[in-house]
């Protein structure tokens, strides 16, 4: 059984403009795979196995519902004939509350196969439909979610929970549910998770399908009720962020936000921030790894004491600082906000100022399970505020090694100067980053430039690279100054192009060195910048990944997938013994298809 790969569906007009990658490129065998690519059996057993019996499930009740699941038994079910034995045995059941399919993969024609099947079973309440589809092309999800989600509408079944998290589908893969998603059999939807998907733009179609489906509810006599939406790691963005805030404004029954680590900076928070007044039910925000800056976090804090129903928060990672982190503190207050159990406000470059003023206020009156501060700016304060803090058990400073650090005396001063009354002016402050950053903070150093950098990204060649080599303090400059202000785009475009270079000289072994000690750089840089709760190198790969998936960024830029270089890079950086706890989680992805690979 070949393993293969093929990018022709996702080529487009932006991604060869801006990667001016050569087509010749774009098709190769892994058969092939040239000597050079160290460590690529780690990889290719990730997709290589055996096609699995299919096991005969029955159903059974769990929580008083009939639960019919073939949970993790990695069935590769491809055509009508694969797919018969599930087909019955969901034919078979008196009756079927939640259908469980996680853990196996599902084709297009199989997929038609059971939607046959899903078309008798009006009574289905929960599709648990996550990891479904390893090993696919993005081409073949939509058809088989179409299938799938066309029969419950046909069915007219009454769906309470949509779990399609860990699905790489990519934009197109919103395609495959919007209809379902404004149709009645999506009214009574309370439940949506799309957790990992990397949706990108694909975010603003699910905001105009739910839109849609509260005004065809609307329409109808009836209410669109969603309680908990789920889309975390999904590079939203702030269009995507936009126009999901305009639909939660609409739906107004959310009791559940996360979107974490998708992108969003200070303008999409701003939007969700007013999307939150009309959601005065909301207990749960998590808006993790997203870029709040003060203007976005002040934002956030307007809305706050309307929300008397909060139990957690969590704020981690999202560059509020001091200023913005307290504006959010000052906004909760112990009678209003009684419920409150858990807060996460770590690496948010907090100072010793703030951090006490953070402790104090929600050290008095409230009845926290969880207060996370670890990540900050301490510096040489932090036993001292260990010490003070170690009986309270639910305050997690973390430890010192994990500290980033004093913050110098402006920023101490700002938050001091704040305490009188003199808040200055952040309105000017806003978050500006986009894929190529251009803010003050950006070094021009001799032999070296940002315009340089993404000279490279957009065309690598080896003689650029080896004036990064041969200037490698300003080019580590470059690298260390967008990692210290908490983003890591310019960073990850590198890594990737990286890549795109080792395939396009496959042969040439005194390339692939130059290469591997450059990443090798940019890796030992990213080890010594704290990020939590994924490391600063977890994030920028992770980002790597997002690119080979051809995401759509907020700019409307796009990468074009280059695996047989990713797979050389990541294989000699695992060599060298980097990215050791973003193992699992590659694996995991690899599994998932983020290779776009299909078995033939």
């Amino acid at each position: 059984m070949a393993l293969r790969y093929s990018f022709a569906a996702q080529t487009s007009a932006s991604a060869e403009k801006f990667c001016d990658c050569d087509s010749r490129y774009a098709q190769p065998a892994v058969t092939d795979m040239p000597s050079w690519n160290v460590g690529y059996d780690l990889f290719s057993t990730a997709f290589i196995g055996l096609k699995r019996t299919v096991k005969m499930s029955q159903p059974s009740v769990i929580n008083d519902e009939w639960v019919l699941s073939f949970l993790d038994q990695q069935n590769k079910w491809d055509s009508r004939s694969d797919a018969e034995s599930v087909s019955q045995a969901i034919e078979a059941a008196d009756a079927i509350d939640v259908l469980e399919f996680r853990g196996n993969t599902l084709g297009i024609e199989a997929g038609k196969r059971i939607a046959e099947a899903l078309e008798k079973r009006p009574e289905l309440k929960r599709a648990l439909w996550s990891d479904l589809f390893t090993g696919r092309m993005k081409n073949e999800i939509p058809p088989v979610l179409r299938s799938l989600c066309d029969a419950m509408i046909s069915s007219s079944a009454r769906l309470v929970e949509l779990d399609l998290s860990d699905n790489a589908f990519g934009p197109i893969g919103a395609e495959g549910i919007e209809r379902f998603l404004q149709s009645s059999s999506a009214y009574s939807l309370q439940v949506l998770k799309l957790n990992n998907n990397g949706l990108g733009a694909g975010g603003k179609v699910i905001a105009r399908a739910l839109k849609n489906c509260c005004e065809n509810a609307q329409r109808d006599g009836q209410k669109f009720c969603l309680r908990s939406f789920i889309a975390g790691r999904n590079r939203l963005e702030v269009p995507g962020a936009v126009a999901l805030a305009e639909a939660f404004k609409a739906i107004g029954t959310l009791e559940e936000i996360n979107m974490h680590q998708n992108g969003i900076h200070a303008k999409g928070i701003e939007a969700l921030a007013d999307s939150f007044s009309n959601n005065l039910g909301l207990r749960i925000i998590n808006l993790s790894d997203n870029t709040f800056t003060t203007v976005g976090a002040k934002a956030i804090a307007k809305v706050l004491p309307l929300l008397t129903s909060l139990e957690s928060l969590h704020f981690g990672d999202c560059l509020c600082r001091s200023t913005g982190t307290i504006a959010l503190i000052e906004s909760i207050h112990h009678t209003t906000h009684s419920k409150l159990k858990e807060v996460n406000l770590s690496g948010n470059e907090l100072g010793i100022i703030a951090v006490e003023r953070i402790l104090d206020k929600l050290g008095t009156g409230f009845q926290l399970d969880s207060l996370i501060l670890h990540t900050n700016n301490l510096g040489e304060k932090f036993s001292t505020m260990k010490s003070r803090w170690t009986t309270h058990s639910y305050v997690d400073l973390g430890s010192e090694s994990d500290d980033q650090g004093s913050l110098d005396n402006d920023e101490e001063e700002e938050v001091a100067s704040e305490e009188s009354g003199n808040e200055g002016d952040d309105e000017h402050t806003e978050d500006t980053e986009s894929f190529v950053k251009t803010e003050r903070h950006r070094p021009t150093l001799p032999g070296v430039t940002v315009e340089d950098v993404i000279a490279f990204i957009r065309s690598p060649t080896h003689e650029l690279l080896l004036n990064f080599m041969a200037k490698q303090s300003a080019f580590a400059a470059i690298i260390r100054d967008e990692l210290d202000t908490r983003t890591h785009d310019l960073t990850a475009a590198f890594l990737y192009s990286l890549g795109t270079l080792a395939s396009v000289n496959e042969t040439d072994f005194h390339v692939h060195m130059n290469i591997v000690t450059i990443a090798e750089s940019i890796v030992k840089i990213a080890q010594d910048v704290k990020r939590w709760p994924l490391s600063t190198v977890d994030q920028i790969f992770n980002t790597v990944l997002a690119y080979g998936t051809v995401t759509e960024r907020e700019t409307g830029q796009s990468f074009y997938g280059d695996v047989k270089g990713l797979i050389f890079l990541f294989s000699a950086l695992l060599k060298k013994g980097y990215l050791k706890t973003f193992l699992p989680w590659l694996n995991d992805v690899l599994l998932r298809g983020f290779l776009n690979t299909y078995y033939i």
